[in-house]
């Protein structure tokens, strides 16, 4: 049955292009992130996704595989604070930092301690506020790139 599912994405992914308009979208969907503009309140950092600038005004999600504590600081580790995960019940756990208030040019330092394991990670991280974000610091994608090069007009 997986072959048969896959199958079927891949033919919804090759119909899009040539309907000029993303096949399977909700409807719910389209309304609230392209007509009403709805904005996330998080950045998500994870392991295999690791960050290294976020937008002013957002809350830093640090996710995990496995129970962690995060010990971070956004004063260049004067001071550090410990934020035990909270699991989700999908085999993922996240802390949610402080950061929405923090001000443009600050940086949230953090490290892991993987509890079940009872080590830490071994590297310290750093994510930067920044006004020109983009991508989580990786480059940037535009809106046409994410929606397979069809212009917000046609998934409308």
């Amino acid at each position: 049955m997986p072959l048969v599912w896959a199958h079927a994405e891949d033919v919804k992914v090759c119909r899009s292009p040539r309907d000029r308009k993303v096949f399977d979208m909700p409807a719910q969907t389209v309304q609230r992130y392209l007509h009403e503009g709805r904005k996330s309140a998080l950045t998500v950092w994870c392991v295999n996704n690791k960050l290294r600038s976020m937008p002013v005004g957002k809350t830093l999600r640090v996710w995990a595989r496995e129970p962690a504590l995060v010990h971070w600081s956004t004063n260049d580790w004067q001071s550090a604070h410990d934020s035990f995960s909270i699991e989700t019940g999908l085999g993922l756990w996240y802390v949610d930092l402080p950061t929405n208030e923090l001000p443009l040019g600050a940086t949230v330092r953090f490290t892991l301690y993987w509890l079940d394991a009872k080590r830490w990670e071994g590297a310290d991280f750093a994510v930067d506020v920044r006004a020109d974000h983009a991508n989580g610091g990786r480059g940037a994608v535009s809106l046409e790139e994410t929606h397979m090069g069809l212009r917000k007009e046609d998934v409308a």
